[in-house]
């Protein structure tokens, strides 16, 4: 599965979950109320993870690097700008999970204090801004997010492949092949 594969799903992706120009004209207002906010983001979301013995010494040595790392994926994500490159980028940032070997796990969980720490920034910033706005907002962020966790979950999924690939000698297309067999009841 290479990059134009995933694109594909992508954009079918994108369509099945209404990630539109509305909901990017959306994302564009939220990312006005909350780009003044990313080091704090940052900084909460750090706090989160450290305060899990497990994260915590995965994150050992590391976390002033991934603290400016994940600033500036916010900052992308919050930049207004949704084009092509913004989703290989996404696609490059799964790879390099894969390639240090965070669990998947820490990824999901990540993303999950995430959704709760920039939905409770739009809301807080839409009651001084557009307080009916922050609904709509809210969802076309999570849209968005959701985009950008099944991009870098398929970087997990073709390790695997390429992994069991690797390990039985089988060619790609044959394990897709075999992925998609369905189960016959028994």
């Amino acid at each position: 599965m290479n990059d134009e594969v995933i694109m594909h799903d992508f954009e079918a992706f994108r369509k099945l979950v209404g990630l539109d120009e509305l909901r990017l004209e959306r994302l564009r207002v939220a990312g006005e109320w909350l780009r003044p906010k990313v080091a704090e983001i940052t900084d909460v979301f750090y706090k989160r993870l450290l305060a899990d013995p497990t994260t915590a010494a995965f994150l050992d040595g590391k976390i002033e690097h991934l603290k400016k790392v994940h600033h500036a994926w916010i900052e992308d994500i919050l930049s207004g700008v949704y084009d092509e490159s913004f989703f290989v980028r996404q696609i490059k940032i799964g790879k390099a999970h894969v390639t240090n070997q965070v669990p998947p796990l820490f990824l999901a969980a990540g993303f999950s204090i995430l959704r709760v720490l920039l939905f409770d920034q739009i809301e807080s910033a839409a009651k001084m801004n557009q307080p009916d706005t922050c609904p709509r907002c809210s969802r076309a962020l999570g849209r968005l997010l959701d985009a950008c966790q099944f991009l870098i979950d398929r970087s997990y999924e073709q390790d695997r492949l390429n992994r069991v690939s690797k390990a039985t000698g089988m060619s790609l297309p044959l394990i897709e092949a075999l992925v998609m067999l369905k189960q016959h009841p028994g």
